[in-house]
């Protein structure tokens, strides 16, 4: 009964993390509009793992974080990466599939922002995972940009550095090309009014609002572009939109001149004389003490070519500056064709990003909210096809020295050959590589955690869809500590039988509580990219 809670627990603590059936990659979000402005994950690179802090960007597809030695560099969440202390990193050199400038015999990149920002650097590839380690997500070979110099908005800001997620150069590629751990070119964010769920190869429905079905709506182009047709409030009817981007590394949401100004008399209009339960002042509202109050406002629609449209709420398109006050969450962009969709426009909605069918899509949601990070545990195993290569070099190495002894064994002799001592040995070279063969089959197929051992011990299992083998594994186990209790070391196949089953149950029983679980659960606010100088070649 002990090793079955042992699995209990394991599987629990699995919720929220890779799920190998679905083929899903799921990282949290931090971050807030009031306070960090921006939304950032986690992710892990290097042997062994460092975390670095990114800024989720939908209108970016550069990934870049500054590292240990920069000359120009603010204090960030996260120590600085420190390349030298990973066994696996290795820097970019000049030509080849350098797209950059060669600087001091490296690959080097730049990129500016149009709000005065900039960041250079040098290229260099790593093995990289999202999210944190207790995540257990799969790694990648990636290639990453290593800061040496930030200026404006990347100095000050606190996460460390940005995870551009726009163009087929992102880094999102090279994750979908890892077909054994991701099913399909999709990607969705949820965000929350703190934090929220980064998911790669697909979505979870069990976010998604009772009533309601996700709605597709044409993607323009690479970039995460759509047409918008309609925005309405009270009856009144807004029109004439040109481009309209999603991006979350935007705070809040832009609209030009001749759509911000009727959207925003359009609240005020339905709040007047205190209808609203709150006073303007200036562009924020006093006196709402409760995201409750919030429900007096007016909601606002917005449609999309195609017909899919979705309700704004007052909690998405006001923040909660402080106590009792709520400014807009959306800004006047100027006389120009353009509209923004940010950060506070895709609260509470999981955005799908299908860019293998050229769309997205929208659904109501209730995204987890996260708040704090889980402190960070630095792990020492390899990535595993590192750990394979090694596993694979110890078992032929066993199988030479089994091979030896045996030849050593079998050669003429006048005594009689000591058929104990070879016996012995052929056992031990066995046992070897049985184990190699076990850390390679875990390796492969599931990806374990990171800083697993390969000893094939509960704490190494990284995937629910091995319980059926941990509860094998245990049955095997059963006489050998009933041995050392002074028992029979026999157990009849019945009770195996029952231990098998009880795994079974037990792996479902962990599957449910995932499923429940995932239920529960000053920039101007202006993220405007610039092009960047060298981008990596996947």
């Amino acid at each position: 009964m002990r090793r079955l809670a042992l699995l209990l627990t394991l599987l629990s603590s699995r919720c929220g993390s890779f799920d190998p059936v679905k083929k899903l990659e799921v990282a949290n979000l931090y971050g807030n509009i009031h306070e960090y402005q921006y939304y950032y994950v986690d992710i892990t690179v290097g042997t062994p793992m460092q975390r670095v802090s990114v800024i989720l960007d939908t209108g970016s597809g550069l990934l870049a974080f500054p590292c240990a030695g920069c000359k120009h560099c603010g204090s960030h969440i996260d120590p600085l990466f420190d390349v030298s202390k990973s066994s696996s990193a290795k820097w970019v050199a000049c030509g080849g599939k350098c797209r950059g400038a060669c600087k001091q015999n490296q690959c080097s990149y730049s990129q500016s922002y149009l709000e005065g920002s900039s960041i250079s650097g040098f290229w260099f590839e790593d093995f990289l995972y999202l999210g944190d380690s207790f995540q257990e997500n799969p790694g990648v070979l990636a290639r990453m940009g290593c800061h040496r110099n930030e200026n404006n908005l990347f100095y000050t800001q606190k996460a460390n550095g940005i995870f551009g997620i726009q163009g087929p150069q992102s880094l999102l590629h090279t994750i979908f090309k890892d077909t054994e751990h991701v099913d399909s070119s999709v990607f969705t964010v949820c965000l929350a009014r703190e934090g929220g769920h980064f998911t790669v190869g697909g979505f979870n429905t069990s976010n998604h609002r009772k009533g309601y079905e996700v709605q597709y709506v044409k993607q323009l182009g690479d970039h995460y572009r759509v047409k918008l047709s309609k925005v309405e409030i009270n009856g009144n009817v807004m029109e004439g939109f040109q481009t309209t981007m999603i991006d979350s590394g935007t705070t809040y949401t832009y609209f030009a001149t001749k759509h911000y100004k009727p959207l925003r008399a359009g609240i005020e209009k339905a709040c007047r004389n205190g209808s609203c339960g709150a006073k303007l002042s200036g562009t924020c509202w006093t006196g709402v003490n409760k995201p409750e109050d919030l429900k007096k406002f007016p909601k606002v629609k917005v449609t999309f070519q195609g017909g899919a449209s979705i309700d704004w709420y007052a909690e998405e398109y006001l923040y909660k500056a402080h106590s009792g006050k709520w400014c807009y969450a959306f800004e006047n962009d100027g006389n120009v064709g353009t509209t923004t969709l940010g950060a506070s426009w895709m609260l509470y909605k999981d955005v799908i990003f299908d860019l293998a069918n050229g769309r997205i899509g929208i659904v109501p949601s209730d995204c987890p909210s996260h708040t704090e990070r889980p402190k960070h545990t630095p792990r020492n195993a390899p990535h595993p096809k590192i750990a394979a290569a090694e596993s694979k070099k110890n078992k032929h190495k066993k199988e030479k020295e089994s091979n030896s002894q045996a030849e050593t064994t079998s050669a003429p002799a006048a005594a009689t050959p000591d058929t104990t001592s070879s016996s012995s040995s052929t056992s031990s070279s066995s046992s070897s590589s049985a184990a190699s063969s076990t850390s390679l089959r875990t390796s492969a197929a599931a990806s374990p955690a990171p800083g697993s051992d390969s000893s094939g011990s509960a704490s190494s299992s990284s995937s629910s869809s091995n319980s059926i083998e941990l509860a094998a594994a245990t049955a095997q186990k059963v006489p050998a500590a009933a041995e050392e209790d002074g028992a029979v070391g026999w157990v009849s196949p019945k009770l195996l039988g029952a231990v098998f089953l009880s795994g079974v149950a037990v792996a479902y029983l962990g599957l449910r509580m995932c499923k429940v679980s995932f239920r529960d659960g000053d920039n101007s606010g202006r993220n405007s990219t610039g092009q960047v100088v060298g981008s990596p070649l996947e």
